[in-house]
Order: structure tokens, then C-alpha cells, then sequence
């Protein structure tokens, strides 16, 4: 469901430039917040089972949400949502705390750096006025 909702926010944005604001624009925003906010909760309540989280979430989540993140929302830095970069702080977190999952998740950390890092760094140097929640996070 994020996958698609982010193809149809760069549609609309590349038939209407990334200023157009409309109910529709934010309400994909909105969805595909309250989802990446569905991930962080589950993250946090299943604290009690980080192998689980590290064998069957991360991978998954990597492949769709930076993947995403880094492709679809390169060509429109506003597409770019800062909760992504706080699920995958909050899991690699989590994660690296446990002798067991650490080595995965470590083992995952230049995947994550290779889609979030050149994508974000650009986004927030173009205007230093630009992307505050995408600073914060990041």
C-alpha cells in the first residue's frame, strides 16, 4: 500500500510540480504516515521479540521504504517522509541492543546508509530552510 500510494503522489507531482497541494496530496501523506507509524508501534511493542523483528521485518521494510525512499522520492524532495528515518533510527536501536540481532542488523547498516544518506543530505542542503522534520530525524 506505501509503495503505491507513493507512485501516485510522484505522479501527481510530475503532471503538477511538487507545489501542488491539494485534499488528495495530503491525504497519501497522511495514509502513508499513519503506516510508517503502524511499523514504529509494532517495533516498540514487540521489543520482547527483536529476532523476529531483525529476521522477518527489517529486510522487508528496507526493500520497500528505502527503496522507495531513495528512488521515488528523489525526483521530488517533498515526497520524502522524515517518519522513515525514525522507524529505521528506532530499529536499528532496538536491535543492536540484543546480542542475537545485532549482527543483522549491523549487517543491514550500509543498505540503510546507501538509501537514506545522498538522498537526505541533498533534500536538506538546497535550502537551508527547507525540510525541517526531515533534519530532525535525520
Amino acid at each position: 500500500v506505501y509503495h503505491h500510494l507513493s507512485a501516485q503522489l510522484n505522479q501527481i507531482y510530475q503532471e503538477r510540480g511538487p507545489s501542488f497541494v491539494t485534499s488528495l496530496t495530503n491525504l497519501i501523506k497522511t495514509v502513508r504516515r499513519g503506516i510508517v507509524n503502524l511499523y514504529l508501534g509494532f517495533v516498540d511493542n514487540r521489543s520482547t521479540e527483536p529476532k523476529m523483528i531483525a529476521e522477518h521485518v527489517l529486510k522487508p521494510l528496507i526493500d520497500d521504504y528505502l527503496t522507495d525512499y531513495k528512488t521515488n522520492c528523489a525526483q521530488f524532495d517533498e515526497s520524502k517522509q522524515p517518519e522513515v528515518l525514525g522507524l529505521f533510527a528506532k530499529m536499528v536501536e532496538k536491535l543492536a541492543q540484543n546480542k542475537e540481532t545485532k549482527p543483522v542488523v549491523m549487517s543491514f547498516i550500509p543498505m540503510i546508509f546507501d538509501n537514506v544518506f545522498e538522498s537526505t543530505i541533498t533534500a536538506i542542503t538546497k535550502n537551508m530552510d527547507s525540510f525541517p522534520d526531515l533534519r530532525l530525524k535525520f
